[in-house]
């Protein structure tokens, strides 16, 4: 901001001359600050929110004026960002505060969050294979799913089916029909609260062994010719 002030000079009050000159004086200007970007995010979603401040004296510090951040977010005291990853279902209510170098704060609007839950994702990989040495079962394994407390494996042949929940990543269902057409699905299981179950995943088709050919010899006595 510039500034035109006048200088006068006298002598026994006498004014001789006036001059005048020009000069900068630094103004720092309202501090205030803001957040861009929704609140609304899915549990275990990446979050990262910068501050977006203006005026104030270079120095700036950030607190949390009021309310709290869902768990999992973290506020950087030194550049106001806001991160993390939310790990739960929430809906608080958030102020932030900056403070310049000069001490004088600013506050955020109060910013409410909604955190909503993460629905699961089935097993990206199943494996399936007919039971070794038995025409009457199928072997099946599958990779974990992250934040699932278990699974549950489903057997079906078209018509009827068996369900059977675990928390092992391989398993074997026995005692179903020789030579027959079956497929195998598996949906992850979460927490019920921050955490929803995935659906099945796609059945991956398996066929049971044939049952093996017993030889039968027949024995028949030696005639006297």
């Amino acid at each position: 901001e510039f500034r035109r002030v006048l200088f006068r000079s006298t002598y026994y009050g006498v004014v001789t001359s006036i001059t005048s000159t020009t000069f900068t004086v630094a103004m720092s200007g309202e501090l205030t600050i803001a957040y861009a970007g929704t609140m609304t995010y899915v549990v275990d979603d990446n979050v990262s929110l910068i501050a977006s401040r203006s005026g104030g004296k270079s120095g700036f510090t950030y607190s949390i004026a009021s309310g709290m951040l869902p768990i999992g977010i973290t506020l950087d005291t030194s550049t106001g960002t806001i991160s993390g990853v939310p790990t739960q279902v929430s809906s608080p209510s958030t102020v932030i505060r900056v403070t310049d170098a000069n001490g004088q704060t600013a506050l955020s609007t109060s910013y409410t969050w909604h955190i909503t839950p993460l629905t699961l994702s089935a097993p990206a990989t199943v494996t399936t294979s007919a039971t070794t040495n038995t025409t009457h079962g199928v072997d099946y394994s599958f990779t974990a799913v992250t934040n699932a407390t278990s699974y549950v494996v489903m057997l079906s042949n078209g018509g009827t089916f068996i369900e059977t929940a675990t928390t092992s990543l391989s398993g074997q269902f026995t005692g179903l029909i020789a030579d027959h057409d079956y497929t195998i699905s598996v949906k992850a299981i979460g927490d019920g609260t921050h955490r929803l179950d995935s659906a099945y995943g796609t059945p991956v088709a398996v066929h049971t062994n044939n049952p093996a050919v017993t030889p039968v010899f027949t024995v028949s006595p030696l005639s006297e010719t």
